[in-house]
């Protein structure tokens, strides 16, 4: 089964807890290198990351009369891009550890909350319930690119069930207040 396999079966179950996504870890990629050692069966592939951390994959024929060097290279990224699962796996454990140890976060932490799937708002908000989530767009959406809404609660006085575009103010951007909401 396929990583775009998988994927898929995800969302038709409707499971949108935080997670990684192939989409996800191929973003990450930004540049990759192949070498075959010469008179041998090894390939080896190098991912580069955009933070500039390099992740070597392998791969290699037991007979030489089955050597290809399109499948070796094939082998090789599929080894090094699935290591980059368990780093940005860490990586997104690590974040979502810290969002919950530290209940108060800046606005760069309730970016990093949103794009890991978490709904945020701040204290000083008027309106028991009123959140930001971040909307993903799918291949239904009219949307290319994502984008952050204001979800009221459906018991609101004033636009009750209403998903609204949001856009943060000064204020908001340089709060220290802002918060996980379930």
């Amino acid at each position: 089964m396929s990583d775009q396999d998988i994927e898929q079966k995800i969302q038709e179950k409707g499971l949108n807890a935080p997670r990684l996504t192939p989409d996800h870890i191929d973003s990450v990629i930004v540049k990759e290198d192949y070498h075959v050692f010469p008179g041998t069966t090894t390939t080896v592939c190098r991912l580069e990351l955009r933070n500039g951390y390099s992740v070597i994959g392998y791969g290699a024929a037991v007979s030489p009369e089955n050597f290809d060097e399109e499948i070796g290279r094939k082998i090789a990224r599929d080894d090094a891009r699935n290591k980059i699962w368990m780093l940005e796996g860490y990586l997104l454990k690590e974040r979502l550890f810290v969002i919950k140890e530290y209940s108060a976060m800046d606005f760069g932490a309730a970016q990093q909350a949103l794009r890991s799937g978490l709904k945020v708002a701040r204290l000083g908000w008027n309106g028991k319930g009123l959140c930001i989530e971040l909307q993903r767009p799918d291949a239904d959406s009219k949307m290319t690119a994502p984008y952050c809404y204001l979800s009221y609660p459906d018991d609101a006085k004033v636009n009750a069930g209403s998903k609204i575009p949001w856009v943060p103010s000064q204020s908001d951007m340089w709060a220290e207040d802002w918060v996980l909401v379930e």
